[in-house]
Protein backbone atom coordinates (compact mmCIF):
# COMPACT_ATOMS: atom_id res chain seq x y z
CA UNK A 1 0.00 0.00 0.00
CA UNK A 2 1.97 2.93 -1.27
CA UNK A 3 -0.29 5.48 0.42
CA UNK A 4 -1.22 3.49 3.52
CA UNK A 5 -3.84 0.86 4.21
CA UNK A 6 -7.45 2.00 4.53
CA UNK A 7 -10.37 0.45 6.40
CA UNK A 8 -11.77 -0.55 2.99
CA UNK A 9 -8.52 -2.38 2.19
CA UNK A 10 -8.68 -4.20 5.54
CA UNK A 11 -12.32 -5.20 5.01
CA UNK A 12 -11.50 -6.58 1.55
CA UNK A 13 -8.57 -8.57 2.92
CA UNK A 14 -10.78 -10.06 5.63
CA UNK A 15 -13.34 -11.04 2.98
CA UNK A 16 -10.68 -12.66 0.78
CA UNK A 17 -9.02 -14.58 3.63
CA UNK A 18 -11.87 -15.44 5.99
CA UNK A 19 -14.97 -15.56 3.77
CA UNK A 20 -13.61 -16.71 0.41
CA UNK A 21 -10.58 -18.57 1.83
CA UNK A 22 -8.50 -17.02 -0.93
CA UNK A 23 -4.91 -15.89 -1.25
CA UNK A 24 -3.68 -12.35 -0.71
CA UNK A 25 -2.30 -12.37 -4.25
CA UNK A 26 -5.89 -12.00 -5.43
CA UNK A 27 -6.22 -8.70 -3.58
CA UNK A 28 -4.20 -6.72 -6.11
CA UNK A 29 -5.41 -8.75 -9.09
CA UNK A 30 -9.21 -8.90 -8.68
CA UNK A 31 -11.09 -7.40 -11.59
CA UNK A 32 -12.93 -4.20 -10.84
CA UNK A 33 -10.60 -3.23 -8.02
CA UNK A 34 -8.37 -0.26 -8.50
CA UNK A 35 -4.75 -1.14 -7.84
CA UNK A 36 -3.92 0.20 -4.40
CA UNK A 37 -1.25 -2.35 -3.53
CA UNK A 38 1.41 -4.38 -5.21
CA UNK A 39 1.84 -8.15 -4.90
CA UNK A 40 5.28 -9.50 -5.78
CA UNK A 41 5.29 -13.30 -6.07
CA UNK A 42 8.17 -15.45 -4.82
CA UNK A 43 9.77 -12.64 -2.82
CA UNK A 44 10.02 -12.11 0.88
CA UNK A 45 9.07 -8.56 1.86
CA UNK A 46 11.77 -8.66 4.53
CA UNK A 47 14.57 -8.97 1.94
CA UNK A 48 13.39 -6.32 -0.50
CA UNK A 49 15.70 -3.31 -0.57
CA UNK A 50 12.95 -0.93 -1.69
CA UNK A 51 10.52 -1.74 1.14
CA UNK A 52 10.64 0.68 4.03
CA UNK A 53 8.46 0.40 7.12
CA UNK A 54 8.39 1.71 10.65
CA UNK A 55 7.38 -1.63 12.17
CA UNK A 56 7.57 -5.24 10.98
CA UNK A 57 4.99 -7.86 11.97
CA UNK A 58 6.06 -11.30 10.70
CA UNK A 59 3.04 -13.51 11.34
CA UNK A 60 3.07 -16.31 8.78
CA UNK A 61 5.56 -19.03 9.59
CA UNK A 62 8.77 -20.04 11.34
CA UNK A 63 12.08 -18.61 10.12
CA UNK A 64 10.35 -15.99 7.99
CA UNK A 65 13.00 -13.34 8.68
CA UNK A 66 16.56 -14.53 8.21
CA UNK A 67 19.91 -12.80 8.68
CA UNK A 68 19.64 -10.93 5.36
CA UNK A 69 16.09 -9.85 6.13
CA UNK A 70 17.11 -8.50 9.54
CA UNK A 71 19.97 -6.53 8.01
CA UNK A 72 17.67 -5.12 5.33
CA UNK A 73 15.03 -4.07 7.87
CA UNK A 74 17.64 -2.32 10.00
CA UNK A 75 19.26 -0.65 6.98
CA UNK A 76 15.82 0.59 5.92
CA UNK A 77 15.17 2.16 9.32
CA UNK A 78 12.70 -0.21 11.00
CA UNK A 79 11.85 1.00 14.53
CA UNK A 80 10.50 -2.27 15.88
CA UNK A 81 9.84 -5.89 15.07
CA UNK A 82 6.88 -7.71 16.65
CA UNK A 83 6.65 -11.46 16.23
CA UNK A 84 3.08 -12.64 15.62
CA UNK A 85 3.93 -16.27 14.81
CA UNK A 86 5.86 -19.09 16.43
CA UNK A 87 9.51 -18.06 15.95
CA UNK A 88 9.22 -16.15 12.66
CA UNK A 89 12.74 -14.80 13.14
CA UNK A 90 15.80 -17.07 12.90
CA UNK A 91 18.34 -17.09 15.74
CA UNK A 92 20.88 -15.32 13.52
CA UNK A 93 18.36 -12.59 12.71
CA UNK A 94 17.46 -12.20 16.39
CA UNK A 95 21.12 -11.63 17.25
CA UNK A 96 21.46 -8.96 14.56
CA UNK A 97 18.31 -7.17 15.70
CA UNK A 98 19.37 -7.25 19.37
CA UNK A 99 22.73 -5.69 18.48
CA UNK A 100 21.16 -2.88 16.43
Amino acid sequence: FEHGMTRRDWDEIIEIKQVNRGRLSSFSLDKGRERRCKYIPKHSPWNMQSIQCDYAFPCATQNEIDENGAKTLIRNGVKGLFEGANLPTTLEAQRIIQQA
